[in-house]
């Protein structure tokens, strides 16, 4: 059996168990009460108190993480300021658009209305169908804007900044980014008993805070010995509580300085695995999303695959 299919074998395995785990989530979920107030009839609800509600809601929510349900609640209170109801079924629609209309600077603004708005109507027990319009008419209210033309990142150049830097603790960071595709929100976040040192050079990895509050767990696909090696000295000088490194915008600050986004990392390597192991393209976006914490392989391949990465002159040239 190739190290392919073992790699395969093992992440796939992981994510099945961790799905377990998710799925016994959205069992609990089913047995959120829907609505605090609902069976109190002599209550006169305000917007106030619907909000309230919705907020009490939320924190029994366990599909978003404690930052997420703080981010939408507030971005849904804000686009609902300038209107007064009720009863959801008041929520004046055209307002809502307007208010998307002056304030809504990036598409992200408006998915979060919209993801939020939609939470509350299945808080309330509001049929889901009877808004889905409304709903879908916030979605197209995106703003498209032009397209950023990224020119092509040139690998060898990055990776000769990255092993240039006297800062062993960012060169780690970042190669490990560039072997695993971590975000560089799980990399700030890894702890000592996160890492764990394996046969043929290779890393596993335990993400125990990724997006959203998921956790997973994989090998990295190939072996840097410079990583390996250097990176288990790094993580016996740790203390345990420790992180391994630096801040999510002190890293951020310092691909800036070397002219790459530290995105670029974990782009490259799905853009490395996916052109290096096309032997089923299907079966290959399945591992990349498992591997990359993705909820779609879809996504996966729309987003990643667009990057133009330069490999030539590095040892991941096709």
């Amino acid at each position: 059996m190739g190290f392919f299919d073992k790699f395969k074998r093992f992440n796939i395995k992981n994510y099945t168990d961790i799905e377990k785990t998710n799925t016994t989530n959205d069992e609990k979920n089913k047995n959120i009460s829907s609505h605090p107030l609902q069976d109190s009839k002599e209550i006169i609800e305000t917007k106030e108190i619907i909000l309230e509600n919705f907020k009490k809601y939320l924190s029994g929510y366990d599909k978003w993480s404690k930052t997420t349900k703080e981010t939408y609640y507030n971005s849904l209170k804000n686009a609902l300021s300038n209107q007064e109801f009720s009863n959801i079924s008041e929520i004046d629609i055209n307002k809502l658009k307007d208010y998307l209309y002056n304030n809504a600077k990036r598409k992200n603004d408006v998915s979060k209305v919209k993801n939020s708005l939609a939470l509350l109507f299945k808080s309330n027990n509001e049929p889901m169908y009877k808004k889905i319009n409304e709903i879908e008419k916030i979605r197209k209210l995106k703003p498209k804007g032009r397209k950023q033309i990224q020119e092509e990142l040139q690998l060898k150049n990055t990776l000769i900044k990255i092993n240039a830097l006297k800062n062993k603790k960012l060169k780690l960071a970042y190669r490990l980014m560039v072997t695993s595709g971590l975000r560089i929100s799980e990399i700030s976040n890894l702890k000592k008993k996160d890492i764990e040192f394996c046969d043929n050079d290779r890393i596993k990895v335990h993400v125990t805070k990724g997006k959203g509050d998921k956790r997973r767990k994989f090998l990295t696909f190939w072996n840097d010995k410079y990583l390996y090696d250097s990176l288990k000295d790094h993580v016996k000088s740790m203390v345990d509580d420790e992180n391994l490194f630096y801040s999510e915008s002190h890293m951020r600050r310092n691909a800036g300085k070397l002219s790459f986004k530290s995105h670029d990392l974990r782009k490259t390597f799905s853009h490395i695995l996916f052109y290096h192991y096309p032997k089923n393209e299907k079966e290959t976006i399945n591992v990349l999303q498992k591997l990359l914490g993705h909820n779609e392989g879809t996504k996966t391949y729309l987003v990643y695959k667009d990057r133009k990465i330069n490999l030539s002159g590095t040892k991941y040239d096709i």
